[in-house]
């Protein structure tokens, strides 16, 4: 099974994370109807475990996570909007993946065993290549430290057997920058890239350079239109909105459909506003 990993603060969840699980699921359907707005893409290599009652073809993920940062890397401590508060916009964001798509709260979830005695078991169901054990994934992340990719993919390569594959989804902008990353090295070992285009950055390239160093199979292109959008955007338009009027917002435009009202009452609340003009990643 190829499951899928879409990190990031989501703080709040906007249009251009929609649009990129859009695309992703485009080439995840199992006999996929040709979308006008995606160019083919050669990169999808055969599904490693085919399912002989059902046809993959080159089909790219079976299921997709949504894992919501607890602390960012790239945020000051406690800068983000709380969890709790993310949580509701995401999950009614991505209700229209149907099953394809589901939050999973594992940073959560761990922080929540920071009193707990750390497991020293190890993985037995992960391969000799992305053996780590349990321990690594408890207790690097049940602290107030960052939440950083190498702590949630190992946390979900122990979670599930040596014949599922892990995907990472990222954008190319974040991706050109892959070797500032903790233990960068070991997360091509641990899941396969999959990147989508940033406008100004030459993603083919970014891609060949990787590949160069880690091989031909260790980031694929999924081809979109980028989306000219960031959550500091969103935040502060929310700051800037009066929900009381009927006039146009700009939010519109920045969210998904149907998404306006549910980011007002949560974002635009006088408790949120405070907090919600910071720097922060998109």
């Amino acid at each position: 099974m190829r499951i899928g990993i879409f990190g990031g603060a989501f703080d709040p969840f906007h249009r251009g994370h929609y649009e990129i699980i859009r695309a992703v699921q485009a080439y995840s359907n199992p006999n996929p109807n040709p979308d006008p707005n995606l160019i083919p893409n050669p990169s999808l290599i055969p599904d490693p475990n085919p399912n002989p009652n059902q046809t993959h073809g080159n089909r790219l993920l079976h299921k997709l996570l949504i894992v919501p940062s607890y602390i960012s890397p790239h945020n000051e401590k406690g800068a983000m909007t709380p969890m709790e508060i993310r949580l509701p916009i995401i999950a009614k964001s991505i209700e229209p993946f149907g099953d394809f798509c589901h939050v999973d709260t594992l940073e959560m979830d761990i922080r929540g065993a920071t009193d707990a005695p750390a497991t020293t078991a190890t993985a037995t169901t992960a391969t000799d290549a992305t053996a780590t054990t349990a321990t690594d994934a408890t207790t690097a992340t049940a602290t107030d430290e960052p939440s950083y990719t190498y702590h949630t993919l190992v946390a979900l390569r122990n979670r599930y057997p040596a014949n599922h594959h892990l995907y990472f989804i990222c954008g190319a902008d974040a991706l050109a920058s892959v070797r500032s990353w903790y233990r960068y090295g070991d997360l091509f070992r641990l899941a396969t890239f999959v990147v989508v285009p940033r406008e100004g950055v030459d993603t083919v390239a970014v891609v060949d350079d990787l590949r160069r160093e880690f091989g031909d199979d260790s980031v694929l292109i999924v081809p979109m239109s980028t989306v000219d959008v960031s959550s500091t955007a969103v935040r502060m338009a929310c700051s800037a909105d009066d929900h009381a009027s009927n006039e146009h917002t700009p939010l519109e435009g920045m969210l998904s459909e149907g998404m306006v009202d549910s980011v007002r009452k949560i974002y635009c609340s006088d408790g949120v506003k405070s907090v919600i003009i910071r720097e922060n990643e998109s």
